[in-house]
């Protein structure tokens, strides 16, 4: 099942398919100012996460990312009227369908978004396990648009702070209007780019567990943006698996595990004795970490250029 529908109409390559995201993103990648730009999302990343604790509990996985997204989009194409519907029957469905989870799992988070996140209908249905209730409508809180929206605004803006373009001022013309037609197409981008669903080794490792996405951000908001790609390894102004912990959702014990898996692999270490000299991250990791932040801000570029072609025919 394409979250594109057949109603969609979009600029495609001149093969009639969608564009490679592995190939410009690597041409942003190459951009210089795209590692102050990647630096800057992790300190973002970091500084939200106190004020949206709950929000960011949803994204602690790759798996759970991809999941949110696709409750997103299902939403949008609902409400724009392109053929999709939430509620737990349909997301349970399209979860399977693109092999992000099993249903069991797809079940799961469908039910804990609704508790914390999205309420079960206009009329305010609770949503529980009850399969009774696996066709209600679902739909986004407030407070889910305004973080979604905050991410929108995040990744233009990065584009905008690359080449100067005013991305950001012509999202906020509209943000709800633009999300509604962006977010299906950039969650079948993202479930459809195989660098997005198998990312590289140092970032796979922190993405896919419970948490991890939050101790890469750290390990990468420590290096100054200008320090050059020269050697293996960076330097940290972090000492201690504690220090990386502060202030996150995770306990220390499990920040150590993740850590420690890291420093198998290479991704981390220490300069001297482990926890009282001076970490470094390995330049395999920070340079995945700014691939992926370029695949995202590609996607949601073309998406945003879609949107615009597709505004005045789509209501929201």
């Amino acid at each position: 099942m394409s979250l594109i529908s057949a109603h969609t109409r979009v600029d495609l390559n001149s093969e009639g398919a969608m564009p490679s995201w592995g190939v410009l993103a690597q041409a942003l990648y190459g951009n210089p100012k795209m590692v102050s730009v990647a630096h800057w999302f992790a300190q973002v990343f970091i500084a939200e996460q106190p004020h949206r604790a709950r929000s960011t509990s949803i994204f602690t996985t790759q798996q759970r990312w991809l999941l949110a997204h696709l409750a997103a989009s299902l939403y949008c194409l609902e409400a724009t009227g392109r053929g999709g519907r939430l509620s737990l029957q349909t997301y349970v469905k399209a979860a399977v369908q693109h092999r992000i989870a099993s249903r069991n799992t797809a079940r799961d988070f469908f039910l804990e978004i609704m508790k914390y996140d999205f309420s079960s209908s206009e009329a305010g249905i609770p949503y529980c396990a009850d399969m009774a209730l696996a066709t209600v409508p679902a739909h986004p809180s407030q407070r889910t648009r305004e973080n979604m929206q905050m991410w929108y605004e995040l990744h233009l803006t990065g584009l905008d702070m690359i080449d100067g373009k005013g991305r950001i001022g012509i999202f906020e013309e509209d943000p709800l209007g633009y999300m509604m037609i962006m977010q299906p197409l950039i969650t079948e981008a993202l479930l459809t780019c195989p660098e997005v669903r198998m990312p590289g080794r140092a970032y796979a490792l922190f993405s896919w567990v419970d948490e991890g996405g939050l101790l890469m951000d750290r390990l990468i908001a420590a290096i100054h943006p200008t320090v050059g790609f020269g050697e293996k390894t960076v330097p940290i102004d972090v000492v201690s698996v504690a220090e990386l912990a502060r202030g996150l959702n995770l306990s220390r014990v499990h920040a150590a595990r993740v850590i420690r898996r890291a420093e198998e692999i290479g991704a981390v270490g220490w300069t001297g004795s482990r926890g009282r000299a001076t970490m470094w991250v390995s330049r395999e990791l920070r340079e995945e970490y700014i691939y992926f932040q370029a695949l995202k801000m590609v996607i949601v570029d073309f998406a945003l250029s879609a949107a615009v072609d597709l505004r005045p025919f789509i209501s929201g």
